[in-house]
């Protein structure tokens, strides 16, 4: 028995159908009352300040001219660019894919891209960046330029896509090539793809300072110096007056006038000026305030002093969330180009390079622990590192690690002298027993120069191939022609010394 919402299965159990509608949205823009009223144009920005004034996003470029706004900006963006980038950092092989946008990368400006996604996506909202592409000599397709266009030349439309609002199409917006334009947001929502940037959050604050500026100022000027007052007698005429009057005008500017004798005059101080002084001076810090704990998170974060209330760590601490969150912003629009890069090469962004921004004190230290973890583990099974791993894990060069060098051997007391070997006179039976031919090699690693331990490896190889003392040293004379010998054949005769004992030993006992 069939329903139209489900199945009967043979077991007598009943299967509902997967309802379709659950799979997609419903309350979509273009079923809403809005889409009705705005028919097909683009998105208006909801900012409410844009709304409430009746302009465009531009307003909020006069506010990066004030000192507060404009410093707070770039205590964000030096405090990113203060990271370094890598790609795919830490992996211990990296792709060819990683290499090729490495290179990429590296052509970029890439300490101009990040400065304008922070100033931009943070401060307006939102910021739409055009990509050009250019087929390189290596035959791979890169973006050889980064350019920030001007936010008020594009919008969004219905599906919250990025529109360019062109002079043939200014209401819709023209439809933007695929993997052509990146565009980071502050504060994005399906509501509102526009982001709301922090210069929204300004723009009363610096309105309100520029006003208590001005009002300052002038009462500064008005109330800052004395007032000349002048007395005439009564018998003065109106000629008289406005003599009087010019001379107290230029004795304003220059500070001398000439009267008559029967006149005077009175300098004059206002006495109620402090109070009115710092209500403007009032207006003005409340305003910095607000700035700075808009761009850097707190109030004091612009002249913070140690030991005060939002004082200089905790500053600090409030910068470096700052700090990360502008990182995570950078990195994902940086991904995201990469993920251009390799559809438009390789066909497919599956498992792409990552591009990521790093502090070396903070990121280093897992990797060191892991590797000294590791380190003693792998020397319990005659394993270690390789130097070509350490350089390539550290981002260090050749020459950068030397071989450490180690202590020498030390002498044991002699027990028993074999006096019929002239060459062994200060070796006992003890020493010499428990110095087998196979221990060879491994005298040869301690005794010889550092620069002989890459040679060990086939050393040892030799030295198990070898039937003799004397082939042996054949063997290993013939494998390097070139080296200086002097060193390793005292050794050698050393060594040939105690094994020849060892086996005189082994056989007077019978082994």
């Amino acid at each position: 028995m069939q329903r139209k919402n489900g199945l009967y299965l043979s077991d007598g159990s009943f299967m509902r159908f997967q309802d379709k509608s659950v799979s997609k949205e419903l309350a979509v823009r273009s079923r809403s009352l809005d889409y009705v009223l705005l028919g097909n144009l683009y998105l208006p920005n909801p900012d409410p300040v844009l709304k409430s004034q009746g302009r465009d996003i531009r307003v909020y470029e006069d506010l990066i001219t004030d000192d507060r706004v404009g410093g707070s900006i770039v205590n964000r963006v030096n405090a990113t660019l203060a990271l370094d980038w890598e790609i795919d950092k830490g992996k211990s092989a990296k792709s060819r894919q990683a290499k090729a946008v490495k290179e990429i990368f590296t052509a970029l400006p890439l300490n101009t891209i990040i400065e304008r996604i922070i100033r931009n996506a943070r401060g307006f909202g939102y910021s739409p960046i055009e990509t050009v592409w250019e087929k390189l000599a290596s035959g791979l397709n890169a973006p050889v330029a980064m350019h920030v266009k001007p936010q008020h030349w594009f919008g969004f439309n219905s599906d919250n896509e990025l529109r360019f609002l062109s002079r043939e199409n200014p209401l819709a917006g023209e439809e933007l090539p695929a993997r052509r334009f990146l565009c980071p947001t502050n504060e994005a929502s399906y509501a509102n793809p526009y982001g709301l940037g922090l210069n929204s959050r300004c723009f009363w604050p610096v309105i309100f300072k520029r006003g208590g500026w001005r009002f300052w100022i002038q009462f500064s000027e008005k109330f800052g110096q004395v007032w000349p007052i002048g007395k005439l007698p009564r018998t003065a005429d109106q000629g008289d007056v406005d003599e009087l009057l010019d001379v107290l005008e230029q004795m304003v500017q220059d500070g001398l006038a000439v009267i008559p004798d029967d006149g005077s005059v009175e300098l004059k101080e206002s006495g109620s000026k402090g109070a009115t002084a710092d209500l403007y001076r009032g207006i003005i810090a409340e305003a910095n305030s607000a700035i700075s704990t808009v761009w850097l998170g707190h109030a004091g974060a612009g002249q913070s002093v140690s030991g005060e209330l939002g004082g200089k760590e905790l500053t600090i601490e409030i910068r470096k969330d700052l700090r990360d969150a502008d990182k995570t912003l950078v990195e994902e629009t940086m991904n995201q180009l990469i993920d251009y890069i390799c559809i438009e090469n390789w066909g497919s962004a599956v498992n792409a390079p990552r591009f990521s921004l790093w502090e070396e004190e903070d990121v280093d230290l897992k990797p060191a622990e892991r590797d000294d973890k590791l380190s003693g583990a792998l020397a319990k099974s005659g394993l270690k590192f390789s130097q070509g791993y350490f350089e390539r894990t550290y981002n260090l060069e050749a020459g950068d690690i030397e071989a450490a060098t180690e202590s020498p051997v030390p002498a044991q007391k002699p027990q028993e002298s074999f006096s019929s070997c002239p060459h062994c006179s200060t070796f006992s039976t003890a020493q010499i027993a428990q110095l087998p031919e196979t221990r060879l090699a491994e005298r040869l690693a301690t005794s010889a120069d550092p620069t002989l331990t890459d040679w060990l490896g086939k050393i040892r190889r030799l030295m198990d191939d070898g039937s003799s003392l004397e082939e042996m040293r054949d063997t290993i004379a013939n494998a390097y022609p070139g080296m200086a010998t002097e060193t390793l054949a005292g050794i050698m005769a050393e060594e040939m010394v105690r094994a020849m004992m060892a086996g005189r030993i082994d056989a007077k006992n019978g082994d």
